[in-house]
């Protein structure tokens, strides 16, 4: 028998290494272990709880025995799986003595429970196997569906306790292999862990045969989570009612809205708008011109004691026309007069400029003249002294003229 168990673990090794693709993979082969009570040996090795996990099935792990002869009334095994996995199912080697002590071996296990957790408190886990009133076999498997990161091996040997025929008062707990099936990864299930989990599950987990969710997230209901919560209901399972003060629909997974004027706050609309704010929601901000700078009415945003000058309305938000008007005359006669102010600078620059220039041209003149009247005087002098000699001349050449006209005459008589 024990030839045929230690061949059965080798193929299902070989098998889960090589093939693991093809089913469901191995969580707790060469995981941290832990046990007690102890084994008392000069070789702790040879009974230490991390035997259980090394895939071979010739060491096994052994506690302390308990039971009616003992000091120990239970005793315990754990494996840490390292992180938490969606478990599918455990398998147990029990160590065995040969066929005549099958029955014995069979007897000293009977009634043992299996824990899954997160913890390494068992009991915040969940108990997925009880075994009894039957014996179980030396080759034990059962499904073990949840979540969980430890696996806890646990029996018990109470005191005034009748138990079910064959099982042993006196117990020993020698585990040789511990094979804990699942999938590595998040959120899948199926047994190649190929088919991912229905988007609502909560925690993206589910079976990992059928892929129901344990639970929904808010604002889903149904196996597969995959219903909207009825309108006017949100929240986990949808028990949650939407709060009568919304003016739009709820949202089904938090229950937020848009509130009515002059409230907010999720999922109930019960808090007030702040100073400053009005409307659905609170969304709208009050105007910054209500006269004394008072805060808008919350519910329609209306200023209490009226307006600045410049604005009206029953919210403050209309510019002041007339206002408006007048600040823009006085502003169209002020550029007026900066616009005629200029052009008279202009003006008197340029008459200025022109009342210099003529300055300077009648002085440029004056000068002018001057030079020419001396120049006019010497030329008339000039041309009085040609003229007396021009007539001085001739006055000689006449007398001459005479006196030699005056000569032929006389000796012609």
């Amino acid at each position: 028998m024990n030839h045929l168990n230690n061949f059965l673990l080798w193929i299902f090794c070989f098998l889960s290494r090589f093939t693991h693709s093809l089913g469901y993979d191995d969580l707790s082969a060469g995981k941290n272990a832990s046990q007690g009570p102890t084994y008392l040996a000069w070789r702790p090795q040879f009974y230490a709880a991390v035997n259980a996990v090394d895939r071979n099935n010739s060491s096994c792990m052994r506690t302390r025995e308990i039971g009616s002869a003992s000091p120990y009334r239970e005793t315990w095994w754990m494996v840490d799986l390292g992180d938490i996995y969606s478990v599918f199912k455990i398998r147990i080697l029990f160590k065995g003595y040969g066929e005549e002590l099958v029955q014995r071996q069979r007897g000293r296990f009977a009634g043992f429970a299996l824990y899954l957790s997160n913890s390494t408190n068992k009991d915040e886990g969940y108990m997925c196997y009880k075994d009894g009133p039957e014996l179980p076999p030396l080759d034990f498997t059962t499904t073990c569906i949840g979540y969980g990161q430890y696996i806890t091996f646990y029996n018990e040997r109470l005191e005034n306790y009748t138990y079910p025929e064959g099982y042993a008062y006196l117990s020993y707990t020698e585990l040789c292999e511990v094979i804990v099936q699942g999938c590595k990864l998040a959120g899948v299930y199926g047994e190649r862990c190929h088919k991912k989990c229905p988007g609502g599950c909560y925690g993206s987990k589910c079976n990992i045969i059928t892929g129901v969710c344990p639970g929904c997230k808010p604002g889903w209901i149904g196996n597969y989570c995959q219903t909207r919560c009825d309108s006017g209901h949100y929240g986990e399972y949808c028990i949650s009612k939407c709060s009568s003060k919304c003016i739009s629909e709820c949202s089904h997974v938090d229950g937020t809205c848009i509130c009515s004027h002059g409230l907010r706050g999720s999922p109930h609309c019960t808090t007030e708008c702040p100073s400053g704010f009005y409307g659905p929601n609170c969304g709208h901000i009050c105007s910054q011109h209500s006269k004394l700078n008072d805060t808008c009415h919350r519910i329609n945003g209306t200023c209490p004691r009226g307006c600045k000058d410049s604005f009206s309305g029953l919210r403050c938000d209309i510019p002041n026309q007339i206002y408006e008007k007048s600040n823009e005359s006085s502003s169209t006669a002020l550029m007026a007069a900066l616009v005629m102010s200029g052009i008279f600078n202009v003006f008197c620059l340029v008459f200025i400029a022109a009342l210099k220039r003529k300055q300077i041209a009648k002085i440029l003149k004056g000068k002018s003249a001057g030079s020419q009247k001396y120049i006019s005087r010497t030329e008339i002098h000039t041309n009085q002294l040609q003229a007396d000699d021009i007539h001085n001349y001739q006055e000689i050449g006449e007398s001459e003229n005479k006196t030699h006209y005056s000569n032929l005459q006389l000796k012609t008589l």
